[in-house]
């Protein structure tokens, strides 16, 4: 297991902003009517490289204001002689938590002072705060705060880690590398990690003693600053924090109610079905920060943050996408699994293995993982602790059960991925199967079901409500 840099904050998020954010110098300076001066000019984002519209500049201490344009321009007209401190603020820095640093600026009596006003580039930011993260390659930063899910106050001292998996290709094939981060949220709750690769998709946990939240999967971009607040309560394990509630409707994006949807908390044991009308409830649910992760076959699967606290009910809404208006023609004709198209499969991806209906039902077996287990290359494992067997190609780089999490094999159900928790058996029996298709490895997989988490290989399920 790699690890990655590790940054404490130094300051809270508004003093971070406070230290790092820097303003130009007058560039100019222009004759104005009367005795009174003006200041004009202009703000620029050096995260996103282009002007700040939008944002609100005004004089420290005085209610004079002005909002920039498309073009960051600005202009604080008819101002007194005197001295003066002009500061900035915006909706994209208070997503981050930062705060502009005050410019001061000297306004004489018949002069337009022309000033420049900057958001600082990552890389400023990366020196500032934690330069040591540079070595490690990443470009990025995420900040936020921890507090109690229950009381809203910030927590000093919790433990939050983030961790994340590349992959490289190597003589021997697909190399997955596993990075954990440690950080320490500061006195006021606040934290940042530095260094962080480029696109990654992260996976966030805050706890501090038996308080925890859950599992939060956060996307971030390449060479930008993004916040996620994380609130924790007490762990799932415990019978006392299991107070909470998740209620709501599954709906499809036309606004018609969906049954049968699933929704469970990302890591959670419970599970929710939703009824004819698309209501559900989840009960006895940890408080805290949660992705909650909502998905039917024939729709696209959601995965969203959700805010539970102790004692009380939260409410969302989920719209799921239909699969099929997003799928290409590939998958279009795959939705035929007659004879003649795994033929033409088994032509192209010669150490795949496909099952026809016909040749499913002369297994004669009762399990699908009877049907997988027949598998070149394809071994069950079964855990200690009883249950159903988990299933898991032989070329995996991880052949052993306690790496069995880490580099799953990914599900694909009519053609959309489908988090079956590695029990096919749980979902589906073999009169349901109109044919299914096993890749094992990442070298032998066709385009549209290569992802990075299909390292270990791709069990594609076709359900005969989709072949008629």
């Amino acid at each position: 297991m790699n690890t990655g840099p590790m940054c404490r904050p130094r300051w809270s998020l508004l003093a971070v902003g406070v230290a790092i954010l820097a303003a130009g110098g007058r560039a100019d300076a222009q004759q104005a009517p009367g005795p009174a001066g003006a200041i004009t000019g202009v703000v620029f984002d050096s995260l996103t490289d282009q002007p700040l519209g939008d944002a609100s500049v005004f004089i420290v201490g005085t209610s004079r204001s002005a909002n920039t344009d498309v073009r960051g321009r600005f202009l604080l007209d008819s101002v007194p002689a005197g001295a003066y401190r002009v500061a900035f603020e915006s909706p994209a820095l208070d997503a981050i938590g930062l705060t502009p640093n005050p410019r001061q600026v000297a306004v004489h009596a018949g002069v337009v002072d022309t000033i420049a006003l900057f958001v600082p580039s990552v890389a400023t930011m990366l020196e500032s705060m934690c330069p040591a993260s540079r070595a490690a390659g990443g470009q990025s930063i995420l900040v936020g705060s921890v507090r109690d899910a229950a009381s809203g106050a910030a927590v000093a001292s919790a433990t939050v880690t983030l961790s994340w998996s590349d992959f490289s290709v190597a003589k021997k094939g697909v190399v997955q590398t596993n990075h954990v981060v440690p950080a320490m949220s500061a006195a006021d709750g606040s934290y940042a990690v530095c260094g962080i690769p480029v696109d990654a998709v992260v996976t966030i946990r805050a706890a501090s003693g038996q308080r925890a939240s859950g599992v939060l999967d956060v996307s971030v971009p390449a060479q930008r600053v993004v916040r996620q607040d994380v609130s924790i309560a007490l762990g799932a394990d415990s019978v006392d924090g299991r107070t909470a509630a998740l209620a709501g409707e599954v709906r499809d994006t036309a606004g018609h109610p969906l049954s049968g949807a699933e929704v469970q908390l990302a890591g959670d044991r419970l599970i929710a079905r939703s009824d004819d009308q698309g209501h559900f409830r989840l009960a006895a649910l940890p408080g805290g920060s949660w992705d909650a992760q909502v998905q039917r076959i024939g729709f696209l699967p959601s995965r969203v943050e959700v805010e539970l606290h102790p004692g009380r009910t939260t409410t969302a809404s989920f719209a799921l996408r239909v699969a099929a208006s997003v799928l290409d023609t590939v998958h279009v004709r795959a939705r035929r699994p007659d004879a003649f198209a795994l033929q033409e499969k088994a032509r192209q991806f010669p150490g795949a293995a496909f099952f026809s209906s016909a040749a499913i039902d002369s297994l004669h077996v009762s399990q699908v993982t009877d049907i997988l287990r027949t598998v070149k290359g394809v071994q069950l494992v079964y855990p200690d602790s009883g249950g159903p067997p988990l299933v898991q190609m032989t070329r995996s780089r991880f052949s052993d059960l306690m790496h069995a999490g880490i580099c799953p094999i990914e599900y694909y159900v009519d053609g959309v991925p489908f988090d079956m928790k590695n029990n096919p058996d749980a979902y589906f029996r073999p009169g349901d199967i109109a044919s299914i298709e096993v890749y094992d490895g990442a070298s032998n997989i066709p385009p549209e079901y290569q992802s990075g988490s299909a390292a270990c290989g791709v069990v594609v399920i076709w359900t005969k409500r989709a072949a008629n």
